[in-house]
């Protein structure tokens, strides 16, 4: 879970989070009802524009993963506090940053998956 620092940080967090657990509950409603439930046009625009983002890597995530990133590139300076509020310098660990891309990345398939599949069912049932 991201910390609600970096919630703040990013301005469509909250949004983001909200759409993609209303695409999942659609996406559960149909995987497991039977395709008993209706989706309406601003669900497959929502879908489209997060997918788009997600492409362009504008969505929430990779913001956030920038600003991360930004934070322990930049030197320490006293007056300011840190993204986190428990963060210590630390040496890189090259092995933990190469299994971490790993998991998001195979998190983000995941998820690209799931939004085309569920992109492709509000199409067809137009």
């Amino acid at each position: 879970m991201t910390p609600i620092a970096m919630q703040y940080k990013v301005p469509y967090w909250e949004n983001d989070y909200k759409q993609l657990k209303r695409m999942r509950w659609i996406r559960n409603q149909i995987a497991h009802d039977n395709g008993a439930v209706e989706c309406e046009p601003s669900d497959l625009d929502r879908l489209k524009d997060f997918h788009n983002r997600l492409l362009k890597q504008q969505d929430s995530l990779a913001v956030a993963q920038r600003i991360i990133s930004n934070n322990m590139r930049q030197p320490a300076v006293s007056n300011l506090q840190p993204v986190f509020s428990n963060y210590k310098t630390r040496p890189v660990d090259d092995k933990k940053n190469i299994t971490t891309s790993r998991i998001v990345l195979a998190i983000a398939a995941v998820a690209i998956i799931g939004i085309i599949g569920f992109g492709l069912y509000c199409f067809l049932s137009q």
